[in-house]
């Protein structure tokens, strides 16, 4: 902001990737973007990550899945299609195992997202099921930035005083927690 001679008042549109993802970077993005709102007025975007991840597809690739870990042989997914030059959500963001989605997803499909390293073992040897180069693997900033002028033309801006992370699960820690608490009834 400096190098663009900016006070924090001159932004008005803030645009997060809201998750699916880490629990501590999305809790610290959408809390920066909220306060941001709350004290500058600027207008938030929430641009869901699935989104994003698409977008790091290779230009033949007609179907996605995306693999983000979520531990215990889980990962944050969603699949996404080609339609056009845009993609649309077949399965929204949720949490699953990869061998489920592979099984549901039509050929070919590419696997994309940061999750693919810790699944890899539950990749089937089949040539119509391609995994992107990992420099496709993470979100990047101007997709979010692209993906949000486009939600803010159509005029989607988000509650701050609603929005919450894309979480699709408790953090593991309020898991473990709650099966204790359950396990003292």
């Amino acid at each position: 902001m400096r190098a663009q001679n900016w006070s924090p008042r001159d932004v008005e549109e803030v645009y997060v990737s809201v998750g699916p993802g880490s629990f501590t970077g999305l809790r610290i993005a959408v809390t920066l973007c909220k306060t941001l709102a709350f004290t500058t007025g600027a207008k938030i975007v929430a641009v869901p990550t699935v989104d994003v991840l698409a977008r790091n597809a290779p230009a033949e690739a007609k179907s996605v899945i995306i693999v983000l870990d979520a531990k215990r042989d889980q990962i944050f997914t969603a699949r996404l299609s080609r339609n056009g030059d845009d993609w649309q959500t077949d399965e929204p963001a949720h949490l699953d195992s990869l061998n489920d989605m592979i099984a549901r997803a039509p050929r070919p499909v590419h696997l994309l997202g940061e999750g693919i390293p810790y699944h890899r073992p539950f990749i089937p040897a089949d040539h119509q099921i391609l995994v992107t180069a990992e420099e496709t693997w993470r979100a990047r900033a101007e997709v979010v930035a692209e993906l949000g002028m486009k939600l803010a033309k159509q005029n989607q801006f988000a509650d701050p005083f609603k929005l919450t992370p894309l979480y699709i699960r408790r953090p593991e820690a309020e898991e473990k927690l709650l099966g204790k608490l359950e396990g003292h009834r």
